[in-house]
């Protein structure tokens, strides 16, 4: 359940993401792994308005989106926004600096044939058997 209200608010990307993983981790910690594709949708479902254009991309993509490919392109719009606005939060700008090194080396995690709509859903309600997680952003 916190997972499905999880909401990344205030908090920046990366605070976002580690609340997301340390949910994730307790879910399988009690035998129930999440999947990429599961964590990926969670992380959409709790972000604002800020990133709407984020969100429409990824869910326009055909192939799967990797966990951490997703996090590379939020902390990019992030420090995007953030340099826009006036750059008052540095803080970010160093994160996804440190992040962004070989983005571009991602591969998608296409696991094709599963109907999978939007490049990303969450599977059986959010309730579906075991898979891999996304392991560390």
């Amino acid at each position: 359940m916190a997972l499905a209200t999880a909401s990344k608010g205030t908090s920046t990307v990366a605070e976002y993401f580690t609340k997301i993983k340390s949910l994730a981790d307790e879910m399988a910690s009690v035998g129930r792994k999440l999947e990429d594709e599961e964590i990926v949708s969670y992380v959409l479902t709790g972000l604002g308005e800020d990133f709407d254009s984020v969100v429409a991309a990824v869910t326009a993509r055909v192939e799967s989106i990797s966990v951490h490919e997703l996090y590379a392109q939020l902390m990019s719009h992030e420090q995007h926004k953030e340099a826009r606005d006036g750059g008052s939060n540095s803080s970010v700008n160093v994160a996804t600096k440190g992040s962004r090194g070989g983005s571009g080396n991602h591969t998608s995690n296409n696991r094709g044939g599963r109907g999978n709509r939007g490049g990303f859903h969450r599977g059986k309600g959010g309730c579906g058997g075991g898979g891999r997680s996304g392991g560390n952003f």
